[in-house]
């Protein structure tokens, strides 16, 4: 499987993971999975029931420190509360490569 094809997959993973404002542990748990097996060192810090933040570092860095944040939880649309609000299906574009973005 080519990179991009992989960095797809995950990315379609990602994007159909449930995280719902309140139960962030589980994607939080799921994206440190994929992080080690990228070669980092992860950790979660749980702070109520269903809840965690996750931090990521390199084993091993000379340069400065970088830090990036972001958001694990959704808001789900109105009038599909139920299932998966989004499903991360892909299609193919000849305009922009072997597959387009994620619909």
């Amino acid at each position: 499987m080519s990179e991009v094809a992989s960095e797809l997959v995950l990315l379609t993973e990602l994007i159909r993971l449930r995280s719902v404002s309140s139960g962030e542990g589980a994607p939080a748990r799921d994206c440190g999975a994929a992080l080690e097996g990228a070669g980092l060192d992860t950790r979660l810090l749980g702070w109520a029931d269903g809840r965690a933040q996750l931090v990521a570092r390199t084993r091993e860095s000379d340069g400065p420190p970088l830090t990036l944040t972001g958001h694990l939880d959704t808001v789900p649309r109105p009038g599909r509360v139920a299932g998966r609000p989004v499903g991360g299906r892909t299609r193919r574009r000849p305009d922009r490569g072997p597959a387009g973005p994620a619909t």
